[in-house]
This record gives C-alpha cells, sequence and structure tokens, in this order.
C-alpha cells in the first residue's frame, strides 16, 4: 500500500496548504490585536506563537495528510488514524520537553537574564535535547510515526 516518492512529496506539498492558511489567520489575529491593543506585549505574541507552532500547525498538516492519503490509497480514514496519534504523540513529547525546559531555566536563571534572552535560552536547550532524542531512538519515533506501535 506505498505511494510512490512522488505521491508522498505530493500529498505533504498539498498538506502546506491548510497549515499555511492556519498561519495567515494567525497573522491576522496577531495584526487585529496590535490595532486594537497599541500595547501588545512581545511575551503574548510569542507565546501564542509557539503554541500555533507546537500545536496547531502540527495538528492541521498531519490531519490534512492522512485524509489526503487516505482519499488516495483509497482506504478508511479510520486505518490512518493510529499514524495521526503516533505522529501527534511525538509532537506532544516535543511540547513536554519545551514545557519542562521552560519552567526549569524560568525558576533557575529568569531573576539573573532577560525575558528574551531566557527564551532564546529555552529554545537552544529544547532544540539540542531533542537532537539527542531524535538522533538516539530515530527508530522508535520512525515506528511510532508511521503508527507500528
Amino acid at each position: 500500500m506505498g505511494l510512490s516518492p512522488e505521491e508522498e512529496r505530493h500529498i505533504q506539498n498539498l498538506s502546506l496548504i491548510p497549515t499555511a492558511l492556519v498561519i495567515y489567520v494567525f497573522m491576522g489575529y496577531i495584526v487585529y490585536l496590535m490595532h486594537i491593543v497599541p500595547s501588545l506585549s512581545l511575551s503574548f505574541v510569542v507565546g501564542y506563537a509557539t503554541l500555533v507552532f507546537l500545536f496547531v500547525f502540527p495538528v492541521v498538516f498531519f490531519a490534512t495528510e492522512q485524509v489526503l492519503r487516505s482519499r488516495r490509497e483509497k482506504c478508511p480514514l479510520a486505518f490512518y488514524t493510529k499514524r495521526f496519534v503516533g505522529s501527534m504523540a511525538i509532537f506532544a513529547f516535543g511540547a513536554a520537553i519545551f514545557g519542562a525546559v521552560w519552567v526549569t531555566t524560568n525558576l533557575s536563571i529568569s531573576s539573573l537574564v532577560e525575558w528574551s534572552t531566557l527564551m532564546i535560552v529555552t529554545y537552544a536547550i529544547t532544540i539540542v535535547i531533542w537532537l539527542f532524542i531524535v538522533l538516539r531512538f530515530r527508530d522508535k519515533l520512525e515506528s511510532l510515526s508511521k503508527g507500528n506501535w
């Protein structure tokens, strides 16, 4: 039931369309808020952007990808639910790592550095941890994203 690499790429490219629409709606919402509330804080915008990129972006992308894959392979959508849940588990795990690093850095160094530096440190530590996990457990993550769990 495999798709050719060209079909895979085509489905992923088509999945980016609704994802891009979500990003445009989010940007429009931020512009609207900046128009209504001129003193919108940077932490508010970064917080919402983090939520969109950690939760909404992957959900829309992978849900669209699984629906398109279901249509292309002529299989019931329920067949692809396991792949979707596995992919979302990976992103939930990444979000949990980010949250844990955020709480840790916020409690440990927030009194020593500015908020923007704290965010940069948090993102950098999260990326390093995530790279280690991806390189160390590549096979497990790949089987989880394919629904083989």
